[in-house]
């Protein structure tokens, strides 16, 4: 399905390969022997801006060259457009729902501070078992 103009998806933004450094690094970390050994991890340097971006998300390299183009075009975007790109609309979002839950958490214990000053409801003493004679 491609994302025209009527399909309501926006686009990422482009960068040119010519642009592009891309180098292939020996990974590390979790996955064993086969990490280490094979060139997967991938850096990309988009010379105009100086903005890299380093992924070994994958055993693949393949994978994770895919996956650090789409990075990489994110960050040139948030540079260019700032809070109006996808990553700055989506962390507006998050600091709005945050903020929101701790509008919510301040609604909800502020109550509960009245509470502790009225006295609550007397104990029951029909529920205390009787003492044997």
């Amino acid at each position: 399905m491609e994302a025209g103009p009527s399909s309501g998806k926006r686009h990422r933004h482009k960068v040119a390969e010519d642009e592009l450094e891309e180098t292939f690094l020996h990974g590390s970390g979790p996955g064993g022997q086969k990490i280490n050994k094979t060139q997967s991890r991938v850096r990309l340097v988009h010379a105009p801006t100086g903005l890299t971006v380093v992924v070994q998300d994958t055993r693949s390299r393949e994978a994770n060259r895919t996956i650090a183009r789409k990075r990489l075009a994110d960050k040139v975007e948030a540079q260019l457009k700032g809070n109006a790109s996808r990553l700055g609309r989506k962390a507006q979002r998050k600091r709005r729902r945050k903020a929101k839950a701790a509008a919510r958490a301040r609604r909800k214990y502020a109550d509960a501070g009245d509470a502790e000053a009225e006295p609550g409801p007397e104990p029951r003493t029909d529920l205390v078992p009787r003492q044997a004679e």
